[in-house]
């Protein structure tokens, strides 16, 4: 009998991965946040959905919560993000890890961070690309980057 010990998606945590940006004299700058709560090191935005509530409603909320900023612009980069969590936190959340959709978003207004984040950085895409911590993340900020060089 052959066994895979695959995870279903009712195993993770479902919400959505944001790469935030604005655009100052030409430039892209994307918004990158410096976490505190639960692990040190540089992401872009992340939240989990709430029951019931749709990718957009998810997006507004998460982006006013961890930021205060507002949505201007939401472009679909049909990708997921996936991580399992530590062990710890799998406990925590009933879930053994994050399964998010990821878009692009344009926003505006001034940053005031929740209690998740230290600092927040408005960065080009080769210094970004540095400060963050995991390889996913990355890769998914490379991807908005080619789309938005394009737009």
């Amino acid at each position: 009998m052959f066994f895979c010990n695959v995870m279903k998606i009712k195993d993770y945590r479902e919400g959505i991965r944001l790469v935030v940006y604005k655009k100052k004299k030409n430039k892209i700058l994307y918004l990158i946040l410096k976490r505190k709560l639960r692990w040190n090191g540089y992401e872009t935005l992340k939240g989990g959905k709430l029951k019931n509530e749709t990718d957009a409603q998810a997006i507004r909320r998460e982006l006013k919560e961890e930021t205060s900023l507002k949505p201007k612009e939401i472009v679909n980069l049909n990708l997921k993000s996936k991580f399992l969590y530590p062990k710890k936190y799998q406990k925590m959340f009933h879930k053994r890890g994050f399964i998010g959709n990821c878009y692009i978003v344009r926003a505006e207004g001034k940053i005031k961070l929740s209690k998740e984040h230290s600092s927040y950085r408005w960065l080009d895409y080769d210094k970004a690309k540095k400060l963050i911590t995991f390889k996913e993340n990355k890769l998914i900020l490379k991807i908005a980057n080619e789309i938005l060089k394009k737009a």
